[in-house]
């Protein structure tokens, strides 16, 4: 009845096939929500720090949070900003088995006000990048 036109060994190809489509969903959502190894940012934030510092020092690699200071700023009856302040080292391949670390300070800023871009509330910006081993644009 159900199995009929099922030949020898094919159930055993639909569930392999099943467990590789699983098996690459989580590989690319954990892929996806590791940006900076090490920080609790929110991972917009985290994306935006990655994107700022490729775009202001063109260096793009393995990013981890050395440290981070958050600063609260009181606005007005209940709103409240806050100032970052974050050290990021980024690990770059620049041949087969050779790295290269480069240290950036990135001061960022979070806005209590809605993000259209994410449609959510919170804004995410980054005021400056700086480094003492790479020259980056500001």
């Amino acid at each position: 009845m159900f199995g009929e036109n099922i030949k020898k060994g094919e159930p055993m190809k639909l569930r392999l096939s099943v467990f590789v489509i699983a098996f690459a969903a989580i590989l690319t959502t954990n892929m996806a929500s590791a940006t900076i190894e090490g920080s609790t940012y929110e991972e917009r934030h985290q994306a935006l720090i990655e994107k700022s510092i490729y775009e202001k020092c063109g260096v793009a690699g393995q990013l981890s949070q050395v440290s981070s200071l958050s600063t609260e700023i009181q606005i007005d009856q209940g709103i409240t900003d806050i100032s970052f302040v974050t050290e990021i080292r980024v690990r770059s391949r620049i041949d087969q088995n050779i790295f290269e670390e480069f240290n950036f300070t990135v001061n960022s800023f979070y806005s209590d006000a809605y993000d259209h871009e994410s449609k959510n509330w919170g804004a995410y910006h980054v005021e400056s990048v700086s480094s003492y081993d790479r020259t980056c644009s500001q």
